[in-house]
């Protein structure tokens, strides 16, 4: 046997060398954390993707400036708070919101207000937008039979 190596066979033989064993509990730990975090992190995610607020529909979504929409969705908060709707890159006043539940919000159109975007800002984030139309910037339909109608 040589000094500071391996044993090797008596028989002139030599033996295969011998690797490292490496730790696998160590490795399995690791993996159990890296899934921990990656868990957790999705869960987070996935709890503040749900509770960013929702529109789903505006009601009506073609209306004159100074009428009263609803906004109709999800996660918009029981009380308005510090939340507040942007309507084609105006902030309304307050007294132009008329009612604010978690799934509805009744307000009136900015007189400033052309078509766009409606958006919904809560502490817990921003809503997708919806399009909103003014229709005092729709074109008139007129028919020779009945003089001119709104489409």
């Amino acid at each position: 046997m040589k000094s500071g190596g391996a044993p090797q066979p008596d028989n002139g033989e030599r033996a295969a060398p011998q690797t490292p064993k490496r730790p696998k509990r160590r490795l399995k730990n690791v993996l159990a954390v890296f899934l921990v975090v990656a868990v957790a992190s999705g869960g987070l995610y996935a709890y503040v993707r749900l509770s960013s607020p929702f529109i789903l529909a505006l009601e009506p979504a073609v209306a004159e400036p100074g009428s009263v929409i609803r906004i109709i969705g999800s996660n918009f908060g029981d009380r308005q708070g510090d939340s507040r709707v942007i309507m084609d890159g105006v902030e309304p006043t307050r007294s132009s919101y008329r009612s604010w539940t978690a799934t509805a919000i009744d307000i009136a159109v900015p007189p400033t207000v052309d078509s766009g975007l409606v958006r919904v800002y809560t502490s817990h984030g921003a809503s997708n937008p919806a399009m909103f139309l003014s229709a005092a910037l729709l074109p008139l339909v007129v028919s020779s039979s009945s003089g001119v109608k709104s489409p």
